[in-house]
């Protein structure tokens, strides 16, 4: 094998560990996430004085009135050692989607990041 055939390889592995992934919602619960110690649920305690906030924040941005009527639900990704928490009423397709104007939560400390 060349050696930018194995860079390129590597990098694709280093990468793919750094992808967002939902790890759940309010609505259909959250997975269990292997060797953090603040699991999903606990984060989202944390999370819970900035969720209302979250949900402002992506609304006020939004140009689409979209789903006014929708009740919002809490969604949950986890990115790299950080939950990234939303209140959101619009189940979007990717997850990258709910990293904006997220609360964090760090997976190890439990420390709270608020939204911005």
């Amino acid at each position: 094998m060349k050696i930018k055939q194995i860079i390129l390889i590597l990098l694709a592995l280093a990468l793919a560990g750094c992808e967002p992934q939902s790890v759940g919602n309010s609505l259909s619960g959250y997975k269990e996430v292997p060797g953090a110690k603040i699991q999903p649920q606990k984060a989202v305690e944390l999370a819970s004085p900035y969720l209302d906030k979250t949900f402002e924040l992506r609304q006020k941005e939004s140009e689409l009135n979209r789903n006014k009527d929708r009740e919002p639900i809490v969604y949950v990704t986890l990115k790299d050692d950080e939950y990234y928490i939303v209140k959101e009423n619009y189940p979007a397709k990717s997850v990258y989607f709910y990293l904006k104007h997220a609360a964090k939560v760090n997976i190890h400390d439990g420390k709270v990041t608020p939204p911005q």
